[in-house]
């Protein structure tokens, strides 16, 4: 007989609804914040009910950066670049890794499994 122990792992559940049943580590999102459910049986409780939620991620501060030029600071080193900030297709701000946006140009858009770039020889 197989039994479920623990959860361990978060699950994105979309946008927050008041008629949902979240369960424990359920994460939603209200407005650019995600939450994650603190408690099982969480229903009706608002985001902000902090003895069931948690405030898990909050864009706000990250969207201002972006959308003010002169708040917002430039990284020349991109190896340290961990997320990049977006909007989807909803017009939702969202992040992304930059080694997902390499892996997109690559599938989508170039279309091809390698793309090899020819080695500068010595003397050229």
């Amino acid at each position: 007989m197989k039994k479920n122990v623990a959860r361990v792992l978060p699950f994105s559940k979309g946008e927050y609804d008041k008629d949902y049943n979240y369960d424990v580590l359920d994460q939603v999102q209200s407005g650019v914040c995600v939450y994650q459910s603190k408690k099982p049986n969480n229903l009706g409780h608002p985001v902000t009910d902090t003895a069931w939620w948690a405030k898990y991620f909050d864009a706000s501060a990250a969207i201002e950066a972006a959308t003010n030029e002169q708040e917002s600071t430039e990284v020349s080193n991109g190896a340290v670049v961990a997320r990049l900030m977006a909007i989807d297709t909803n017009g939702k701000p969202c992040s992304i890794a930059p080694a997902k946006i390499i892996d997109y140009v690559l599938d989508a858009v170039l279309d091809y499994d390698v793309l090899a770039i020819p080695k500068e020889t010595e003397g050229e």
